[in-house]
């Protein structure tokens, strides 16, 4: 849970004006990793976002910028390859997306 300081958020400013507030939103995170080590495959991986704001403005729950979802499915190669999908907005852009990524995986160690 933390505090956010919309003073730079235009879509909620348009919508409810210029007095906006700095209000409490929650988020989760809830990550699998499944392990495949199977040929080209290494891992499986489930990634998803919530974020939900508390207490929202009835004008901001009406615009529907009080919830937001985002889930990621990614396939670990064994040359440190990737695919991944997602799909899920973001409350940082606001808009519905659909990603698909591809990228090499690099660890410091």
């Amino acid at each position: 849970m933390g505090t956010i300081d919309p003073s730079e958020d235009i879509a909620r400013e348009n919508i409810i004006g210029n007095s906006i507030d700095s209000y409490e939103r929650v988020d989760f995170e809830l990550i699998y990793k499944f392990i495949i080590n199977k040929g080209l495959l290494d891992t499986f991986e489930v990634n998803y976002r919530y974020f939900k704001e508390l207490s929202p403005d009835p004008e901001i729950k009406k615009a529907s910028l009080d919830d937001f979802r985002l889930i990621t499915y990614r396939l670990g190669l064994t040359n440190n390859m990737y695919i991944a999908y997602s799909s899920g907005e973001l409350p940082f852009n606001q808009k519905d997306n659909q990603i698909y990524e591809v990228g090499y995986t690099y660890n410091f160690d």
